[in-house]
């Protein structure tokens, strides 16, 4: 089965021209580089080999220094890796999420996020792992986790193929989650060779900086933000409690009367006059 997101539906107030422009610079990267990438993969393939056979280890392609390689201790790795993809299927459907996604987070936001936020998802890669990286996963899951502070309950179109194709559209917090929670269950079964902990701290760096455009009101905040989810939780818990401790909030009994059916107010005697 294969699902992707198609959009959402956010009403965009202006056309998003650094996002698609973004879009644009990762397809014309694919194209200049396509070939030298898959010399890479041939690279580790004769590598291993010759390791096996004592050989002469081949020459290392030049294009293996702009991948993310964990210890090699170059800073522009951890920008340069986020625009090289491995394939044509790698690049489209990075693509298709920063183009669902990265459209709502804003004009400018999407490239705010996406950038440092794929830098923080190389780091969490290479705090555990050792194996190089390349692609746009990391930072396009830093502008989903964005996405998910400012609009958690907009709806996403959700495309999929299954025998046939169809839609169906699904609250961006369920979806969200469940690609958070699917990446942390495929790290712990170690399954696959995709950098699941990049994607992890992306998810966790777009998330905090989205939250952290709520709370300074860089951004202008909305009635359904995840602030205000969270803001309207505490006042709900906080009500709960009052009301477990016998506070009636529309009890208008006098003290010492016993308080009235329904909240409703008290008819003085000069009233009923």
């Amino acid at each position: 089965m294969i699902f992707f997101p198609a959009g959402t539906d956010r009403q965009l107030k202006r056309t998003p021209w650094v996002n698609y422009a973004l879009i644009f610079i990762n397809v014309c990267m694919f194209i200049l580089t396509a070939d030298d990438i898959e010399l890479v993969g041939g690279y580790f393939y004769a590598l291993g080999n010759a390791i096996d056979k004592g050989s002469v280890i081949p020459g290392r392609p030049d294009i293996l220094n702009y991948y993310l390689l964990p210890g090699d201790g170059s800073v522009l790795q951890y920008f340069s890796y986020q625009f090289l993809h491995a394939g044509w299927m790698h690049l489209v459907m990075n693509m298709v999420f920063l183009y669902a996604f990265g459209n709502a987070v804003g004009h400018y936001r999407a490239f705010e996020v996406r950038v440092p936020g794929g830098m923080v998802a190389g780091l969490g890669h290479g705090l555990m792992e050792t194996n190089p990286v390349l692609g746009a996963s990391g930072s396009v899951s830093a502008v989903t986790g964005a996405y998910l502070a400012l609009f958690p309950l907009s709806n996403v179109t959700i495309v999929y193929w299954f025998i046939r194709f169809g839609e169906f559209e699904i609250a961006s917090i369920l979806l969200i989650l469940f690609q958070v929670a699917q990446d942390v269950l495929l790290q712990v079964g170690g399954v696959g060779n995709t950098a699941y902990l990049a994607h992890l701290a992306g998810y966790f760096c777009g998330f905090t900086l989205g939250m952290s455009l709520l709370l300074t009101r860089i951004i202008p905040r909305e009635p359904y933000d995840m602030l205000s989810l969270i803001e309207h939780r505490r006042r709900r818990a906080s009500f709960k409690k009052l009301s477990e401790q016998g506070f009636q909030p529309w009890d208008h009994s006098k003290p010492g009367e016993p308080p009235r059916k329904g909240g409703a107010p008290a008819i003085t005697e000069q009233e009923a006059e």
